[in-house]
């Protein structure tokens, strides 16, 4: 029979059309970033305008905070951007309320707790014109198994293989093995011969790659050979800008079509009649990360974030930019903590608690990154813990490889907690003590023994409950603080139609979208 992995989330998710993030992956310590200081936007706007298409032609210029320095889809968070683009496709993709549905696939059955029995559509076909099998299909899947960290979910699983279907049995019960299958590290692509995938990789979406330079421009063209109708567009040219003001500068001058900008430059250009402006909340979180191997006293990290006023930064500071959220999730989420149950505003209790442990003139380094608001977000919660009576430092990266190296006492972050429409994947790679995302070393047998538990439940009430106790236990300690979802503020010129709205974050480009 048909499954339905995981019920419908209701409240706020249904109306969660966000606009697709064109400048981050789920996880931003994985990126390069291009040296804005050496390639000046406007610079590199115009060198990429000088290929971009004769006369006539309907050319889509987007502008990107970065480009990768490569397109391997199956490493890193290459997957993402060829997603977004419409280069590549997952099996399985999310609806606007993140339902599982299949998208390469014309149907697939739960056979039993650990094996899934999946058919493709007939038809298919990669952008180099060899049919899409389910040999191929699987030997994609594997070598994102193989090469990627992200892919941890499915680690160990046994394919067959036959005709147009394949079947896949996990080692153990597994009740989100096929949402993970829409996460864009399974994105799709024809493996059998690998040695130009890191700058043009066979995909099955409506474009596909003709010119890429590692780290400043990515251009499309149409797939001649896409299974699902025509692209409407003749080129799509992906560069570099810069940072979210500058890419503001990028769409108001004409130099890129489209492009996500920050909360002030979204107001601005709200009132201009020339531009389309969206603003809708995603599962994008704005977290802090706190290291207690640099902050080992509990009552310490208790006091920083009690300093923290988020109803501030979101209303006062960002004017709605972000909704305040009290664990990775929505608050209205079955599964997320409500405003009650988890550490507050309390500005009495943060002086109390830096008096008590004399750890308020002690200098604190609070980490940030370039990334949208998160600069903004990082000078204001500055000044709510010196005025708590903390002493704390902000401190500008080019990026957020600081997490990685555990170099931090506070480090920001921006991150998808819902990206495969389930809960768990999140908790298992921020919470879990071998998980992806634990930049801190976070460790907690109670926890790790739930999300056992929790991965393979298949009764969804039972799942929410689950994840309820997680962030319950894991935040008690105070060694993560969650200020509010991003809403995506995404402008583009009023010509630019048929763009793909989705909470998710990787999905934009779609054969349907055109340049009137």
């Amino acid at each position: 029979m048909e499954v339905n992995m995981k019920k419908t989330i209701l409240g706020l998710l249904s109306g969660l059309l966000a606009a697709s993030m064109l400048l981050t992956s789920c996880g931003e310590t994985a990126k390069t970033t291009g040296d804005t200081t050496k390639n000046p936007a406007m610079t590199q706007a115009a060198a990429a305008d000088k290929t971009a298409g004769s006369k006539g032609e309907k050319v889509l210029k987007i502008g990107s905070s970065y480009i990768y320095a490569s397109n391997d889809p199956h490493k890193d968070w290459n997957g993402w951007e060829l997603v977004k683009l419409g280069v590549g496709e997952t099996l399985f993709t999310l609806d606007a309320n993140y339902k599982l549905v299949g998208n390469l696939v014309e149907s697939y059955m739960n056979v039993d707790p650990q094996t899934w029995v999946i058919q493709l559509k007939s038809g298919l076909k990669f952008s180099n014109g060899n049919p899409v099998t389910a040999k191929k299909v699987v030997a994609s899947l594997q070598r994102t198994i193989e090469l990627n960290p992200e892919a941890a979910a499915l680690k160990g699983t046994e394919f067959q293989v036959e005709e147009n279907e394949f079947s896949m049995k996990t080692p153990e019960p597994n009740a989100t093995a096929l949402n993970a299958l829409a996460d864009p590290h399974f994105i799709i692509c024809d493996v059998t011969d690998t040695s130009e995938i890191a700058t043009k990789p066979i995909c099955t979406g409506p474009y596909m790659i003709d010119k890429f330079e590692p780290e400043k421009t990515m251009e499309l063209v149409p797939n001649k050979n896409y299974w699902n109708g025509t692209p409407k567009l003749s080129r799509i040219v992906n560069k570099a800008v810069g940072k979210s003001t500058t890419l503001g500068l990028a769409v108001e001058s004409g130099d890129v079509d489209l492009a996500q900008v920050d909360t002030d430059t979204a107001d601005r250009l709200s009132s201009n009649p020339d531009f389309t402006v969206t603003r809708t909340p995603s599962s994008r979180v704005y977290m802090i990360y706190a290291n207690p191997t640099k902050l080992p006293d509990p009552k310490v990290r208790e006091g920083l974030f009690r300093a923290i006023n988020r109803e501030e930064i979101a209303k006062d500071l960002l004017k709605g930019g972000i909704e305040t959220i009290y664990s990775p999730f929505a608050p209205n989420l079955p599964f997320a903590l409500k405003e009650n149950e988890s550490v507050g505003f309390d500005a009495a209790k943060s002086k109390a608690l830096a008096d008590e442990t004399k750890a308020g003139g002690n200098k604190v380094a609070l980490k940030f990154y370039e990334r949208l608001n998160i600069p903004k977000i990082a000078t204001q919660l500055q000044a709510q813990f010196t005025k708590a009576g903390w002493s704390v430092e902000a401190i500008q990266h080019e990026n957020s490889k600081y997490l990685n190296k555990g170099d931090f006492d506070l480090g920001m972050y921006g991150m998808v907690t819902l990206r495969i429409g389930d809960p768990y994947d999140y908790l298992s790679s921020v919470f879990g003590t071998n998980g992806t995302a634990n930049f801190n070393k976070y460790s907690n047998t109670e926890v790790d023994a739930l999300l056992k538990q929790m991965k393979s439940e298949f009764d969804a009430t039972k799942r929410d409950e689950m994840a309820r106790k997680i962030l319950k236990l894991a935040l008690a300690d105070n060694l993560h603080y969650y200020i509010g979802n991003v809403k995506i503020d995404l402008a583009y010129k009023k010509n630019v139609k048929n763009l793909d709205i989705s909470p998710f974050e990787y999905r934009i480009v779609t054969v349907n979208t055109d340049i009137e």
